[in-house]
């Protein structure tokens, strides 16, 4: 039986996250765009060293799915910057939560947005982006 059965009364979709570029993974996205009917991709350029991908895996997603008529969203942080702050936020004991926001400061959405979009604008691929909090 398929995902969500045959009583779904919502529409939804699933997206892929793509964390590297290897050669197998560029090999195997379109069967499963083709075949698994999964189009949206998602590239995280937050979370070091457990979902941020480099700016090489996004290009080539972007390129790849423009390609296979597909579509990119990108989670648009500075996982670099805010690895650093989080663990210095932690090293001095600042655990409330509202050490999440002060880790994570908007002009760093802000830039990261940016790369993103210029990314996207270089490989002519469609795409959006998550995680809209700066203004």
């Amino acid at each position: 039986m398929p995902f969500g059965g045959t009583t779904t009364v919502i529409d939804y979709g699933f997206h892929l996250m793509i964390t590297d570029a290897k050669d197998e993974v560029q090999r195997e996205l379109p069967e499963i765009i083709e075949h698994e009917g999964i189009t949206l991709l998602k590239v995280f350029m937050a979370y070091k060293n457990v979902f941020q991908a480099d700016y090489g895996t996004l290009y080539k997603t972007l390129l790849l799915a423009k390609e296979q008529g597909a579509l990119v969203m990108v989670h648009a942080e500075n996982g670099d910057v805010i690895d650093y702050l989080v663990t210095k936020a932690l090293g001095e004991g600042n655990t409330d939560p509202i050490y999440h926001a002060l880790t994570r400061p908007s002009e760093l959405e802000g830039g990261a947005t940016g790369r993103a979009g210029a990314t996207r604008s270089s490989a002519c691929a469609k795409g959006w982006r998550t995680r809209r909090r700066c203004s």
